[in-house]
């Protein structure tokens, strides 16, 4: 067996799992399968996003500016998608 070292810093990771604060939320969004579902093709808007994980739109859009704001996803325009890093992670 051969280890690949990462492509991406993994700091903002580390840093999230030793936060108080940040790592119930990225925990929550994880739990419901956003990452999941941002890994799928496609164009995910916070409505396409809250129908298929069944979350209201403001709890949706809610999760998805606080991963944005820790870096796990990015956005473009209305839609999101998932950061270098979490596409690794």
């Amino acid at each position: 067996m051969r280890l690949t070292p990462p492509k991406t810093q993994d700091t903002h990771v580390f840093d999230t799992t030793l936060n108080l604060f940040t790592y119930p939320a990225v925990l929550i969004a994880h739990t419901l399968g956003l990452f999941e579902t941002l890994h799928q093709p496609g164009e995910w808007s916070v409505t396409s996003l809250s129908n298929h994980l069944g979350l209201a739109p403001r709890a949706m859009n809610t999760l998805l500016n606080v991963s944005t704001a820790f870096g796990f996803i990015h956005r473009h325009a209305s839609s999101y998608a998932l950061s270098a890093t979490d596409k690794e992670y």
